[in-house]
């Protein structure tokens, strides 16, 4: 899978906080140049900042885990650890923002961060599964209208309520039934 490296600059400023001293109130949560490298040690990543900065150490320790092997399921998983509601205690405003502002580059690779429990992590959007793509397809060609609203509905809960989504689903899967049978 080949990310958009705008992702990269979007995960680095989720990661870091932002440039130290800028006007604008960053996103997520500013994390100090020992932070930063806290952040990447338990995720198997070593490293000193040196003289770098901690945006530019950063943005060339995503890169540098983008090539490795697996490097995008890598990235994607720091992206999942840059966005840990334990880091975010007493933040709960700067989580939502966080989430939001990397959704928002993570869509046009068809991804999104999800919560699940008291942890996200990184779906495929509906809009792009082979197998929903293939269904939604033929619920169009036969003209099964009803059908067709529930699995609508199905992809719009995928991102916010997983279980909502399964159940618009299997109501799709229902309604395609019952018009054949009729």
């Amino acid at each position: 899978m080949e990310l958009s490296p705008r992702l990269f600059v979007a995960l680095a400023y989720i990661i870091t906080g932002g440039v130290s001293g800028d006007p604008e109130p960053s996103v997520g949560i500013y994390r100090t140049g020992p932070k930063i490298i806290q952040f990447f040690k338990p995720n198997g990543y070593e490293g000193d900042l040196g003289a770098t900065s901690r945006v530019t150490y950063t943005e060339q320790r995503l890169d540098e885990i983008a090539r490795m092997s697996e490097g995008a399921r890598r990235i994607l998983d720091l992206a999942v650890d840059a966005v840990n509601p334990r880091d975010y205690i007493g933040s709960d405003d700067r989580l939502g923002a966080a989430v939001d502002y990397l959704n928002e580059y993570l869509k046009f690779d068809d991804l999104s961060l999800v919560r699940q429990g008291n942890q996200y992590q990184i779906i495929r959007d509906g809009a792009s599964i082979p197998a929903l793509v293939t269904v939604r397809a033929a619920v169009e060609e036969m003209e099964f209208a009803s059908a067709q609203a529930d699995l609508d509905r199905a992809v719009e809960r995928l991102r916010l309520d997983r279980a909502a989504a399964l159940t618009s689903a299997c109501s799709a899967l229902e309604s395609v039934c019952k018009t054949i049978i009729s």
